[in-house]
């Protein structure tokens, strides 16, 4: 064991230098004290004397590194001297011994222990831990602060292995009679020019004259023989003989250091602004009302009877009552009672004389103009509807900017359409449309409309015209407002509307404000053209409505035209009623049943189409392609079929949630944007008295008892309302400011499983206006009854699901009809030549036949390439998608494997989910006939093909370079095992026959990988 290190045992006492100002930021110095070695300087700087700036939190040492015990009575010897107090004796004689230097940071990795002879049993160094003092182990660390004790030597705390030092101070006499010590040699540093940006140091201040009493010439001069002249120092002036007391110092340096810097005043007079709330209180009856500001330090709750000079000022006292309003009504409080206050709107208290007798509204001069002045949003524990978007038609609206624009009139008569004759009545038109202001944060090209397109560039073209100047950049608010402007994203898209043919411009145009005239539709259109397919307007089974500007006066409707079924919106979005249904829509039935067929999988409409699957159609209908079947002469095939399929998936799940929704009148449309604040607003007061008492609390008491039996609900407000809700709480409640005792569960748990479910009963009660009771069953009856019937239906889609990437239609498509066909389509059937491949049973990368039954993971995965890839068809194969090789090998690979293999598994019987949990314990039992292979390895198959093929080239065919050109590797495997049975096998025959010299040498010449891998494993799976 290392002997611990000797410190020399006294170092003179240094001159200290004390400075006001720091270096780097000119700011106030705090006052000396002994680094403890914590912070980036590490351990380095333990024991040495330190002023750390108050702004910028530099150090500034004035002292090598001590031990750090003679440091803190040196520093008792400085501050002794410096306020004329008496030393004490254990500090006037404790060594000033300098601290050994800090050992080297190690290497990372494994450090051995520095103790000579430290090792284990088996010889090896013990391993040392790095934030040791010494870079020991822990026994060997705890014997040298054992030897360090005995031996009264110094050695520091090691904090890693909680190990106490030892001061290793020497033992003192009895201390006499008043002993003192002779003052320490302290200098302040003279008062220099400094630079313009850097502040002087204060000015010494003149001495105050001593109290009565205490002696010295009054006279203040000393010129006489007694007088007793002080130090000179080294800028020329006297010092005092004697130092100033404590009283003095304190005196002189006090005002200085209650001094704050200007980022701390900031800090404290915003910190006062953010609690200071406006307060209109009705005192008198009949008075005007007292408006004034009030800081508030228990923001956001506040108590009247915390603010003393407020209520002698209006002459009540804790008894007393008052009103707060809290829209709609009031609340009628005691003065010692909290409440919350909001600092962007007033409270509004009414003093009530008695508690049966309170302030008429009448008797309370403007008091409806406050009332109406407020907003709806509450911060109080009432229940209410949220606020409903009307449109504003006061006089102080301000105008909107408005440029002239040259319109383009549609059509005079809408197409007629072929739809369902069960159509709802189709939205109505308005003659009379206000300006309003584009919606905040579109984006450019794809939140823009085509029309909106050719408003844009036109607009550009007139001003080119002209004459003018102006760029696009300039140009560009005007052109597409509110979109941020890139040079490249513009120059390349304005490329793209030059170069499309008029044709298409005028049809998208036409289109209007619709999905079907959306820019990415005309891009698409633009991009088959190009791509050298003929563009034509399809005609469409089902046309999408225009959607209505907002309007403040109606008008008479036009004649109405056939629309799809819409769902019913809800009354508040429309000032107009519905227009009444054609008459002529009975003359139009194509598709049977009530609600129509969808013209993709043909399965029947059960309800009235959402507003979104709507959309989806109207993106879904103008690339698609009319395909008759017997079954539906309608049938369209999508050349985009994800979203054929995006489409029907919508369609399926209205038909399951829309009828409950709109039989218990849930709402059908959620802002999303407007979520986050309800919940604060609406739960964040609940929430906190559930915290307050958790054992009342249904969730709670159901998920103490079994927290894995809990289900997330999100069938009100959707899979995405649920994460702003899940979000909104986790952000009121973290996990350092729950006080309350919530175990068994944890902080996620709490979070999942009791609070986000009572937040979601209080918006549920706050929206539909019903009992905790009814919110809960909302989100819990129905959901159970809701499940059923979704998991009924999603197998029933799943079945129906084909190769990726679309679900084909339920009966096989027909060939048309020899008469429908053309001349040189007849002789091409009547030679019998085989038909195409169905472009919808190849892969869209390498146009390989799919497998006709695909797994989940290779849908999964098909899915992922598909929103990464682009269009690129071919002759062969139309739905062919361009995409690196490097990220379809993979999916290629797993596609023609499934192709190729899992019929012969199904017909042979394989386990398509063998069970691993057994197979290690399988293997091991075969561990006997494994060894009496090894016995007569002349009877094994793969013992005789591997000597065969290595022979005396084992070094050359068993290299890297030789297996990739070989397919040897690939005819041994784990068989129908896969990969995870390959892995499980290598590894166990690997722990029953570990490589020796004896194992290998029936092997001869073989390696023992090859042995493991194209011998036992073979046969072991065999």
């Amino acid at each position: 064991m290392d002997p611990p290190q000797q410190i020399p045992p006294r170092a003179p006492d240094p001159v200290i230098t004390i400075a006001h100002v720091c270096s780097k930021c000119t700011g106030a110095l705090g006052d000396l004290r002994v680094h403890e070695g914590t912070g980036s300087t590490g351990a380095a700087s333990r024991g040495k004397l330190v002023q750390g700036c108050r702004a910028c939190y530099a150090s500034t040492f004035h002292t090598p590194a001590y031990v750090f015990d003679d440091a803190t009575h040196l520093l008792v010897r400085i501050r002794a001297h410096q306020f004329g107090h008496v030393i004490p004796y254990a500090s006037a004689h404790a060594p000033l011994r300098f601290a050994p230097a800090p050992l080297a940071r190690p290497p990372d990795g494994p450090l051995q222990c520095r103790a000579e002879g430290c090792s284990t049993r088996g010889g090896n160094r013990r391993q040392a831990s790095q934030k040791c003092i010494e870079h020991r182990c822990k026994s060997c660390c705890i014997d040298a602060a054992q030897a360090a004790l005995q031996s009264n030597t110094y050695r520091d705390s090691c904090k890693a292995h909680a190990v106490a030092g030892n001061a290793g101070a020497p033992i003192l006499p009895p201390p006499p009679q008043h002993a003192q010590l002779a003052p320490l040699q302290l200098q302040y540093p003279p008062a220099q020019p400094q630079a313009d940006l850097i502040p002087a140091p204060p000015a010494r201040q003149p001495q105050p004259q001593p109290p009565a009493g205490h002696g010295g010439n009054p006279g203040g001069r000393g010129r006489g023989r007694g007088a007793a002249r002080g130090p000179v120092g080294a800028d020329g002036s006297r010092q005092l003989a004697r130092p100033m007391s404590m009283t003095w110092v304190n005196q002189h340096l006090g005002p200085q250091d209650l001094v704050d810097t200007g980022k701390v005043a900031r800090q404290r007079l915003d910190a006062i602004v953010n609690h200071t709330v406006d307060l209109i209180i009705f005192h008198t009856n009949g008075a005007n009302p007292l408006q004034l500001q009030l800081q508030v330090p228990s923001f956001p709750q506040m108590q009247l009877s915390a603010h003393s000079v407020l209520l002698q000022s209006l002459e009540i006292n804790n008894s007393a009552w008052i009103d707060l309003y809290n829209h709609p009504g009031w609340k009628t409080l005691q003065v010692s009672t909290a409440f919350g206050v909001d600092k962007h709107r007033p409270a509004i208290i009414r003093i009530r004389p008695s508690l049966l007798v309170e302030l008429r509204l009448e008797d309370c001069p403007g008091m409806d103009e406050i009332l109406s002045q407020q907003s709806r949003k509450r911060v109080g524990t009432a229940l209410v509807s949220p606020p409903k978007k009307l449109a504003r038609t006061d006089n102080f609206s301000a105008p909107t900017q408005a440029r002239y624009i040259e319109s383009f009139n549609p059509p005079s008569a809408p197409p007629t359409l072929s739809t369902p004759s069960s159509a709802v009545p189709s939205l109505p038109f308005t003659s009379a449309m206000v300006a309003r202001p584009p919606p905040v944060g579109r984006n450019f090209p794809h939140g823009f409309f085509t029309v909106e397109h050719q408003e844009g560039w036109g607009y550009y073209d007139q001003l080119h015209d002209s004459g003018s100047k102006t760029s696009i950049a300039k140009a560009w608010p005007l052109l597409f407002p509110s979109s941020h402007y890139a040079k490249t994203t513009a120059t390349k898209y304005r490329g793209i509307w030059l170069k499309a043919p008029s044709d298409i411009k005028e049809y998208f145009i036409a289109r209007g404000r619709t999905p079907e005239g959306s820019w990415d539709v005309f891009a698409a259109a633009c991009t088959a053209n190009a791509m050298g397919q003929p563009w034509r307007p399809e005609p469409s089974v089902l046309e999408i409505p225009l959607i209505p500007e907002p309007v403040v006066q109606a008008s008479a409707p036009p004649p109405a035209f056939k629309a799809p079924p819409i769902a019913d919106e809800q009354p508040s979005t429309s000032a107009v009623e519905p227009a009444a249904p054609s008459s002529s829509d009975s003359n139009h039935t194509i598709n049977p049943g009530e609600f129509g067929v969808c013209s993709f999988c043909d399965s029947h409409f059960t309800i009235a189409l959402s507003a979104k699957a709507v959309a989806l159609l109207g993106k879904l209908m103008p690339s698609s392609t009319l395909t008759p079947i017997p079954a539906n002469p309608n049938h369209y095939v999508a050349s985009l079929s994800h979203q054929s399929a995006a489409f029907c998936q919508q369609h399926r799940t209205d038909s399951l949630l829309l009828p409950l929704a709109r039989a218990n009148h849930w709402p059908e449309h959620i802002n999303y944007a407007e979520l986050s604040d309800r919940t604060e607003t609406v739960a964040m007061i609940p929430l906190q008295e559930i915290l307050e008492d958790l054992d009342g609390s249904d969730f709670f008491a159901s998920s103490s008892a079994d927290p894995s039996k809990f289900n997330k609900d999100t069938a009100y407000f959707g899979e995405l309302g649920y994460s702003v809700i899940s979000r909104t709480v986790r952000t009121l409640f973290p996990a350092a400011t729950i006080t309350a005792h919530y175990a068994p569960l944890s902080w996620d748990q709490l979070i999942e499983q009791v609070l986000i479910p009572e937040a979601l009963i209080c918006l549920i009660v706050d929206e539909l206006q019903v009992s905790p009771e009814e919110a809960f069953d909302i989100i819990g009856g129905n959901r159970e009854r809701c499940v059923a019937r979704i998991r009924e239906e999603t197998a029933t889609l799943s079945e129906a699901l084909t190769p990726f990437p679309m679900s084909s239609p339920l009966l096989p498509p027909h060939s048309l009809s020899p008469s429908l066909l053309e001349p040189a389509q007849w002789e091409e059937e009547e030679h019998g030549s085989p038909p195409p491949p169905d472009p919808l049973t190849l892969c869209n990368f390498c146009d390989a036949e799919l497998p006709t039954q695909p797994s989940d993971s290779l849908i999964a995965c098909a899915r992922k390439l598909f929103d990464i890839s682009v269009p690129c068809p071919l002759p062969e194969n139309p739905l062919h998608r361009r995409i690196s090789h490097q990220r379809t090998a993979d999916y290629c690979a797993q596609h023609r494997f499934e192709q190729q293999h899992i019929p012969r598994a199904i017909v042979e019987g394989w386990p398509f989910k063998p069970n691993f949990a057994t197979l290690f314990h399988r293997i091991l039992n075969l561990s006997r006939p494994l060894l009496n292979l090894c016995q007569v390895l002349d009877q094994s198959f793969f013992f005789t093909s591997a000597r065969e093929y290595y022979g005396t080239k084992v070094a050359q065919r068993s290299s890297l370079g030789a297996q990739y050109s070989s397919n040897r590797s690939s005819q041994h495997g784990a068989g129908y095992y896969g990969e995870r049975g390959y892995q499980l096998l290598v590894q166990t025959i690997r722990f029953m026959f570990p490589s020796s010299p004896d194992f290998l040498a029936k092997f001869q010449p073989l390696t023992y990988d090859i042995v493991v891998l194209e011998i036992l494993l073979p046969e072991a799976a065999i």
